[in-house]
């Protein structure tokens, strides 16, 4: 239960599944508010390009229409124990501030996902510590901490480790079937074909590196990087967006492609986001990657009305969950 401090009489919450059906300006303008940034009309119309069903719900004040809050979930597919399950990413949530600590914030989330979670749905999220506990009161399970791990001196390589490396401006079809045989493999993936994955890498305002590591004719891993000023620290980063392969030898190659990108161009630092008990840590720290303990661990945390769901996830071998930054829209 939460405390409700409005009148839910005098809000009404739609779900849009159509770009053009929303107002727009008064999307864009509550964004703003909640957010203290721009919301560019380029990277709404991004999401309307992805194959199913986006979903925006909006709080508004029946009397007014005044926007007052946003609930926003991208279709996706998920590997959960080797299973395919369809769900959504929960993303851009948010309430005016003039709802700020009224229950608003759980009353539109528990309204949408209620609406829009089929059977055997799943939502997940990446939650940062002032929406955890809003999200826990309507449901959502924490799984775990995802955390930031960043190498700052680099090495040297010789050319040759990266014959089998090729840089790619689109993923092929052939991709589809390293991402089908890894989600056998793994307890917890998203499952990112290459159309996905070229939706992904076309998000407006940002540019991405791709790469394929290729051998006998066979895709077995793939990278997506990008640069990264980052403003308040004024630090250039190299940013993993995403990075899987077959084995561990060829993550590792992929992850010191990762290095010598990052070492041409002269940035500050490389750095990669994983689940806190994934093994991939154990090769991010051969490699001298370690913890950055001044980055905030966001939560990942999932919903389902599903019980059977919620059963699996709260029995996962957490390290086999495989999640990237790439995972969060936001990167």
């Amino acid at each position: 239960m939460y405390p409700m401090l409005f009148d839910k009489d005098k809000i009404k919450i739609e779900i849009f599944k159509e770009f053009c059906e929303i107002e727009e300006d008064k999307f864009i303008s509550l964004f703003k508010a909640i957010f203290k940034r721009e919301f560019p009309t380029e990277v709404f119309r991004w999401y309307e390009l992805l194959k199913g069903e986006n979903v925006w719900a909006i709080a508004q004040v029946r009397d007014t229409g005044e926007f007052v809050a946003i609930y926003g979930l991208m279709p996706i597919n998920i590997f959960l124990k080797g299973e395919n399950i369809s769900g959504y990413l929960c993303h851009n949530v948010g309430v005016s501030p003039s709802y700020w600590a009224t229950g608003m914030f759980q009353y539109i989330g528990e309204k949408t996902l209620k609406e829009v979670l089929k059977s055997r749905e799943l939502a997940i999220g990446f939650s940062n510590k002032l929406a955890l506990k809003g999200h826990k009161r309507i449901g959502w399970q924490e799984i775990g901490k995802m955390k930031f791990y960043l190498k700052e001196r680099f090495r040297k390589y010789n050319e040759s480790e990266f014959r089998n490396i090729y840089e790619v401006d689109r993923f092929e079809g052939d991709i589809d079937d390293l991402i089908l045989n890894l989600g056998n493999r793994e307890e917890f993936l998203l499952r990112k074909e290459h159309n996905f994955l070229n939706w992904r890498i076309s998000k407006p305002f940002q540019s991405y590196k791709c790469f394929v590591y290729r051998e006998n004719d066979l895709t077995r891993g793939y990278m997506i990087f990008k640069f990264y000023e980052d403003q308040q620290s004024k630090l250039k980063k190299g940013h993993i967006i995403d990075i899987q392969a077959e084995q561990d030898d060829i993550f590792l190659i992929l992850l010191r492609k990762a290095e010598e990108l990052a070492t041409s161009e002269e940035t500050d630092l490389l750095n990669v986001w994983v689940f806190e008990q994934s093994d991939i840590i154990n090769l991010l720290l051969e490699e001298g990657f370690n913890y950055d303990e001044s980055s905030y661990d966001y939560s990942f945390i999932t919903y389902s009305n599903d019980v059977s769901i919620t059963t699996i996830l709260g029995n996962l071998d957490a390290h086999k969950v495989k999640l990237s930054l790439g995972d969060n829209d936001v990167f």
